[in-house]
């Protein structure tokens, strides 16, 4: 799937993508997730690009872009999780994507680019939605290496929703 995914506000459970119970066999690539709480309202002041809730299994994340922030409520920075899990029975294939520092309870594959460092998307919300790379972004070019994945230049794949084979085009 090619998805493009941002939230930003209040948030009453502040994640984006939730993988419930047997949600097995999910397949997410080229993917720019976008969690943001803005307003420091956000009572449990952690916000989590993906959570996987206990027996969820057979779930492929590859090439994504996560980008997650929290001012946290009361104005205390929360946690940033890019993947997140509190289950025992969680089996998901992590490759190539950016996260920040933190994911917890599941195992990083192959790739991965864990790190503080913002994407560098060139006007994001809350001022636009233009969710395409700058040149500097360290997500241009570190995508999965099978040519497979290439993006339609035939340059290695750039994470999230412009990368990739079937590259998005950015419409004002």
């Amino acid at each position: 799937y090619k998805t493009h995914a941002h939230s930003a506000g209040i948030f009453q459970q502040p994640v984006v993508v939730y993988l419930s119970q047997n949600s097995d066999g999910n397949y997410f690539a080229n993917n720019s997730i976008h969690a943001r709480d803005y307003t420091g309202t956000n009572y449990y002041d952690d916000v989590m690009g993906v959570y996987l809730e206990d027996y969820t299994e057979d779930n492929e994340f590859r090439n994504n872009i996560i980008d997650t922030i929290s001012y946290g409520y009361g104005g205390s920075a929360g946690l940033r999780y890019g993947f997140y899990t509190e289950g025992t029975s969680v089996t998901a294939t992590i490759d190539y994507n950016k996260t920040p520092l933190d994911n917890y309870g599941v195992t990083m594959g192959t790739g991965n680019l864990e790190l503080s460092a913002l994407p560098k998307f060139k006007n994001p919300m809350p001022y636009a939605f233009d969710y395409t790379l700058q040149s500097t972004s360290v997500c241009v070019d570190t995508g999965d290496p099978d040519a497979a994945y290439n993006d339609p230049d035939g340059t290695l794949s750039d994470m999230g929703a412009y990368g990739g084979p079937n590259t998005l085009d950015f419409i004002e």
